[in-house]
């Protein structure tokens, strides 16, 4: 059982972000990513960037492919690497412990990324490989370069917002003549599975979960998402999935909660989960190996005091989870 941020914080400032992500979540920090900072430190670009041997720039309606490197594309990967220099003078060199990742996989990727024709590269197996071999070569190198830093555990969190409407064929193309079918999930895998192998851990961050999301993320260490909407088909995929060894991220911690004093609001989110569990007919020890604690909404657009008391609040209730799971 651990808590930990799921990536995106608030404000400008790197230093101040991984202070509070130090400070609250201990050994377990995740890299902060910044989307205010703008252009390049959204999820997509940041993830282009470190991409091995293709280019990318932005383009009127969405990120597009380029033959030739691109100057924003250099300052992009730039401020990644001056990042992890800041990083490592605010947590220091051999820290230990784990250090988190965040990337947006290759599915997402592709339906967010268009070709010179204006097509999403999705829509062009070809280009997908090549995306596909590319993203995993740049993630490779960059787990190995957070490793060399911090001497640390690298855990990979790999973000696949779009994955639902790919498998459900509801993704928006990028014009009306050029409809996107729906992928069966066993041809996602190829893309999907093999990415950041070199981590000590992976983990399949969605928005929700379905049946066939789930059994995507059964090729994974563990499945991040939200604790709300499922059915009787979701429970069982869910139940099984866990029985097999994956563990379960549960994304329950809202913005506005907080450690009071005499401990209710984290409690209430405890027994939140422990009756999640229950509901997956699974025994409660598999909260204490089993699941993990994340705040539910972005912390990116609140303050960051509103971040600090979330994941302080996401820890506690992981340790009332590993103190009292049978009793809540």
């Amino acid at each position: 059982m651990v808590a930990y941020s799921v990536g995106p914080m608030p404000g400008l400032s790197l230093i101040d972000a991984a202070s509070v992500i130090a400070g609250e979540t201990g050994d377990y920090r995740a890299i902060p990513h910044l989307p205010q900072r703008g252009l390049g430190s959204d999820a997509i670009g940041r993830t282009a960037s470190l991409l091995e041997g293709l280019q990318v720039s932005r383009g009127p309606r969405s990120w597009r492919m380029d033959a030739r490197p691109q100057l924003a594309s250099r300052r992009i990967l730039d401020r990644t690497e001056r990042d992890l220099d800041e990083l490592e003078s605010c947590w220091g060199t051999g820290v230990g412990g784990v250090i988190k990742e965040q990337i947006v996989g290759p599915w997402s990727l592709a339906a967010s990324i268009e070709l010179s024709t204006g097509q999403l590269l999705l829509r062009d197996p070809g280009a997908m490989r090549d995306l596909s071999a590319s993203l995993y070569e740049g993630i490779t190198r960059h787990i190995a370069e957070i490793r060399r830093r911090y001497y640390a555990s690298v855990w990979l969190q790999i973000d696949e917002p779009l994955l639902a409407p790919i498998l459900r064929g509801t993704l928006t193309p990028a014009t009306t003549l050029d409809p996107i079918p729906a992928i069966h999930r066993d041809e996602l895998t190829p893309a999907l599975a093999p990415l950041g192998s070199s981590a000590d851990r992976r983990i399949l961050h969605v928005p929700s979960l379905t049946p066939d999301q789930i059994r995507v993320g059964m090729h994974f260490d563990a499945i991040l998402s939200t604790a709300t909407g499922w059915d009787s088909s979701t429970k069982d995929a869910l139940a099984e999935s866990i029985e097999q060894g994956t563990s379960l991220g549960l994304r329950l911690v809202r913005s506005t909660d907080h450690v009071d004093e005499l401990g209710e609001c984290p409690r209430a989110r405890a027994q939140e989960a422990a009756g999640l569990i229950d509901e997956l007919a699974l025994p409660r020890d598999v909260l204490v190996d089993s699941v993990d604690i994340a705040p539910e909404e972005d912390l990116s657009r609140g303050d960051l005091l509103s971040a600090a008391r979330a994941l302080k609040t996401a820890r506690v209730v992981g340790e009332m989870l590993s103190r009292d799971a049978g009793d809540l």
